[in-house]
């Protein structure tokens, strides 16, 4: 007997030293995750974090009882690799050097790949699914390709070659160009009369066209490899051209080295002839206009210039300087799809991305060389870049929101309050419309136009379905509420705009129909809630007293307890509960008049009134100071403080109590787990000082100076999905180890 108890004891202590090394490894592979995202992560960092990341879930999962703390840091550390991971694949081709990137479908990659250690004699053009899978090649032996341009339409391929002597000299006078059908992969024409080395190929936006640029000027040609005889050839080495959006003109860069300090970019039409130049002595090396219109344009600065390193971006309808942007790249330059930005790739393997008045949106670090090209697909989703150190690098464009709610007629408005529908199926915004100045570095201060204030409604795509106008963008009126049916919308606003008397409306946002209740003498209007599908009015006045009017049978009920003496009152963000602060304390009320919770906490009635919600479950009240928030019980007892907070909201999930954040970090929201204070999200963005779960607890709704944006909110098992979603495809292709080939099975 005594024996066997002891064989049980040696057990179990197996058993927890078991549990002890597993929990370390856990740990040890989420450090690694942090790590690999820190501030002094290399190029290739990103991915081999998520993968850690991915490990250590995948490790907890094998845990019979891990310990909270220790699966709230690997969910907080899965998710900021989950969602700080731009880079989605890597294409890597160690025998050669890729040279072309993304087709503009996202479908297609060429590159150029050696064999053997005379490179010059054996390449081929290689061309690429975005899996890695090569289709086709191209070429043969003694040619050494310059250039691959895909067709508008993706249907065709131009090749430029040049040839190599048998003793593996390149003859770079001697350019051939080669049109391929991509279909049959064989060649469709050969253009010929070249007698000098070409620089660049350029198609027409139609496909029409094909604009060679060599040693001896611009030649036009047609689809089939005719050349255009009424196109005036243009004389003197031109190192770059490109068609405008609309096939009219050509943008050319004549050869830096002989304009002798005078700007080298020239305008042509379709006949040759000169149709402008940009002005001053900036010099470039590549130009490239402006997908949409052509309104503008963007030429980088050549290297061994002064201008190296640069980028201006031009107007074309005066030829005036838009903007100039320093650190741009060398090797490639692209405009957005939807022309809000561009893109470049840079010598130190940076590419980096800017809007139009020059400042930096993000950066991508993929390369461990220079990386040499950079194009975006025609959905604006997805990026490629392309470096000499072998690579394709796909980077994913999309933030990892759930949805953003931009009204295409008002795109610039300041957002100062939110709530969801009780079903969580639907969003109620208000805010103000501001003039944006893409010039002016500073939004928060562009004036208001014309006060253009409004409610409008959403759906969780992100979809308009209608809008309510208001006459005051004073965010101290009460808050927006939505029935239970999800028919009408309650805010109390101004009754006429600028006029002190306000007013309490509920709207039928569908057909726009209103009813109108105005503020009783003497009293003040806190808002209107709408409970067991009826509406009721919560006024307060001067007696300390809250009257609740039932909108419907007119019905009156009042708190008023003369011991907690009501010093304020506000509703709850959703118009479900009345908040009243007290000499002893805080109290939460429902609709009827029945106190639900009291807080024995002494008030300071300024901050309170201002910062304060409560914990789904009534239990807990976050209190938002010049301090930070702190979260206390109905004792009156701190359970958890939070520093440079100004916008809060809790949630219950399934892991229990999350509270949301605005602070601490800059451009951030945060998500913490009450229970052991860690952090277990952050969403990047701008300005949001209004922060707000849905009643499921599924998403967040952040807002503020920026767009108005919808996260989800996921649990440990969710991202592990998402992380796996995201980077299965490198992980077939090139998996870690044997242990990880099946990491995301």
């Amino acid at each position: 007997m005594i024996f066997g108890g002891i064989i049980l004891v040696l057990v179990i202590l197996a058993g927890f030293k078991t549990e002890e090394a597993k929990t370390g490894q856990v740990d040890a592979l989420r450090n690694k995750s942090e790590t690999l995202l820190g501030s002094n992560k290399k190029h290739d960092d990103d991915l081999e974090a998520l993968i850690a990341g991915l490990q250590g879930g995948k490790q907890l999962e094998k845990i019979y009882w891990p310990q909270a703390l220790l699966s709230v840091k690997v969910r907080g550390t899965l998710q900021k690799a989950v969602y700080g991971v731009k880079e989605r694949d890597r294409l890597q081709n160690e025998k050669g050097q890729i040279i072309s990137g993304l087709s503009i479908d996202g479908r297609k990659l060429a590159n150029l790949e050696h064999y053997g250690f005379a490179c010059y004699w054996d390449n081929l053009v290689c061309l690429w699914d975005k899996s890695g899978t090569r289709m086709d090649e191209f070429l043969g032996p003694h040619s050494s390709l310059d250039q691959a341009t895909f067709s508008p339409d993706r249907s065709k391929l131009l090749i430029v070659n040049s040839t190599v002597n048998p003793g593996g000299w390149v003859n770079w006078d001697s350019s051939v160009v080669r049109l391929w059908d991509l279909k049959t992969n064989l060649p469709l024409t050969k253009f010929k009369g070249h007698q000098s080395q070409v620089w660049r190929v350029s198609f027409s936006p139609d496909g029409n066209k094909i604009a060679i640029a060599g040693n001896k000027g611009i030649s036009l040609w047609d689809a089939e490899g005719n050349q255009i005889p009424e196109f005036k050839s243009v004389q003197g080495r031109v190192t770059d051209v490109v068609f405008s959006p609309d096939s009219s003109k050509l943008a050319s860069v004549i050869d830096s080295t002989k304009a002798k300090g005078f700007n080298n970019v020239h305008f042509w039409d379709l006949k040759g002839q000169p149709v402008g130049q940009l002005p001053g002595e900036l010099l470039a090396n590549k130009v490239v206009f402006s997908p949409d219109d052509g309104t503008q344009l963007a030429a980088t600065g050549p290297y061994g210039t002064n201008d190296f390193g640069t980028v201006s971006l031009w107007n074309m309808s005066d030829l005036s300087v838009a903007a100039t942007i320093l650190k741009g790249p060398h090797g490639d330059i692209t405009f957005s799809q939807d022309g809000s930005f561009l893109v470049g790739s840079g010598e130190d393997g940076v590419a980096r991305a800017w809007n139009l008045s020059g400042e930096q949106k993000f950066e991508l670090k993929g390369h461990q060389t220079w990386a040499s090209g950079v194009i975006i697909s025609r959905d604006g989703k997805q990026l490629a870049t392309t470096g000499v150190d072998n690579t394709v690098s796909l980077w994913d464009l999309n933030d990892k929101e759930a949805a953003t709610f931009v009204d295409k007629d008002k795109p610039y408005r300041e957002t100062f309050n939110m709530i969801f529908s009780p079903d969580s199926s639907l969003v109620a915004t208000r805010g103000t419309s501001y003039e944006y100045d893409p010039n002016n570095n500073s939004p928060d201060q562009h004036p208001e136009i014309g006060r253009d204030n409004a409610i409008s409604l959403w759906d969780l795509r992100g979809n308009k379905l209608g809008e309510i106008p208001i006459n005051s963008g004073n965010q101290s009126r009460g808050n927006i509420t939505i029935s239970h049916d999800n028919q009408q919308v309650a805010v109390i606003e101004d009754k006429e705009f600028g006029k002190e008397e306000i007013v309490a409306r509920i709207w039928n946002w569908k057909n726009k129909q209103k009813l109108e209740y105005p503020e009783p003498q003497g009293w003040s209007l806190i808002g209107v809630g709408f409970s067991d599908g009826s509406s009721l009015l919560v006024t307060y006045d001067k007696s300390h007293t809250v009257h609740l009017l039932d909108l419907e049978s007119n019905k009156v009920t009042e708190i008023k307890d003369p011991q907690k003496n009501v010093l304020s009152v506000k509703l709850t963000p959703d118009g479900s509960k009345i908040v009243t602060v007290g000499d002893e304390g805080i109290s939460l009320w429902d609709l009827h008049g029945k106190e639900l919770a009291h807080f024995k906490i002494t008030p300071d009635v300024e901050n309170y009134y201002r910062n304060l919600i409560f914990s789904r479950d009534d239990s807990l009240v976050a209190i938002n100071n010049k301090d930070g928030v702190s979260v206390r019980n109905q004792e009156g007892e701190e359970v958890a403080q939070f520093k440079s907070v100004t916008a809060m909201d809790f949630s219950s999930d399934h892991d229990g109590i999350l509270l949301a954040t605005n602070g601490g970090l800059p451009n951030s929201v945060r998500l913490w787990d009450l229970a052991t204070q860690e952090q277990v999200a952050e969403f990047s963005t701008v300005a949001s000082f209004a922060v707000r779960f849905s009643p499921d607890g599924k998403f967040l709704f952040t807002a503020g100076n920026s767009i108005p944006t919808l996260w989800k909110v996921e649990s440990l098992n969710e991202l592990m999905q998402r992380g796996c979603d995201w980077i299965r495809d490198y992980l077939a292709r090139k998996p870690i180890d044997d242990s990880n080939k099946h990491l995301c099975d």
